[in-house]
């Protein structure tokens, strides 16, 4: 009985994270249709001052993406690291014999 647990928990890990990156996939897709729409708009802009209005808003939307991805990547990594903890109680291998 003790192996059926984990492999639960493994199975609804999985489970959970396979929705959370289909999300994280269809926020990624809006976020770069919006930075190629944005691209666009400013190639077609011949007014130097209005591109340049348009870049700057450009670069903060490149900003806001990257503190996004980084946020993410330190959930990732505490989810890993718990994921760590967990599979240490049952597998540890340090108390295996042999080898």
């Amino acid at each position: 009985m003790k192996t059926f647990r984990p492999a639960v928990l493994a199975g609804v890990l999985l489970l959970t994270a396979g929705a959370a990156f289909a999300a994280e996939q269809m926020d990624h897709d809006s976020h770069m249709q919006k930075m190629q729409e944005s691209m666009a708009q400013i190639r077609a802009t011949e007014d130097p001052e209005e591109r340049a209005r348009l870049l700057e808003a450009h670069m903060d939307q490149m900003m806001a993406a990257m503190r996004e991805m980084h946020q993410n990547m330190g959930q990732m990594m505490k989810q890993m690291d718990a994921q760590k903890r967990e599979a240490r109680k049952t597998h540890d291998h340090r108390k295996m014999r042999g080898g």
